[in-house]
């Protein structure tokens, strides 16, 4: 067992806070492939408000039990940051395109229980807003059936 003394310093701690509900500008801090519990294939989007409060966005990026498609929210959200609607069919791209880019999302507030039977809130990305993209310039996004993530 460790046997010396842990020391810290809760000066300046704040509580926990979530992010405001609403309208709010991210930033894409990174990109990634996620494989769920569930076995569902998923795109990451780990996002930062600009006041510092850090998010993750999970996009599906496989196909229901029915076999139909349940991409729309990624696509949404690419066309959201990159301001270009996006292509019906295969594309890829690199997260290097996509990581400092900016967009507007829909922040809402859940709560839920716990297992421990607690009651908890957490911050969630409702919606993302297309049509107010404010990346700067446009990433191109390349049509391809062979790269990085499969659409």
């Amino acid at each position: 067992m460790y046997n010396k003394p842990i020391s810290t310093d809760f000066t300046g701690t704040n509580e926990f806070s979530l992010p405001p509900e609403g309208r709010t500008e991210v930033e894409v801090l990174d990109v990634y492939p996620y494989v769920a519990k569930s076995g569902k294939d998923n795109v990451v989007f780990e996002l930062a408000t600009s006041d510092g409060f850090k998010l993750k966005h999970y996009c599906f990026n496989d196909v229901d039990d029915s076999g139909k498609t349940n991409r729309w929210m990624l696509k949404k959200t690419l066309g959201a940051i990159t301001g270009v609607a996006q292509p019906t069919g295969p594309v890829s791209f690199y997260p290097r395109d996509i990581v400092g880019k900016k967009f507007f999302v829909v922040i809402k507030h859940e709560e839920f229980i716990g297992t421990s039977g607690r009651a908890f809130k957490n911050a969630k990305i409702a919606d993302v807003i297309v049509d107010e993209a404010v990346a700067s310039g446009q990433t191109n996004l390349e049509k391809d059936e062979s790269d990085l993530l499969p659409f």
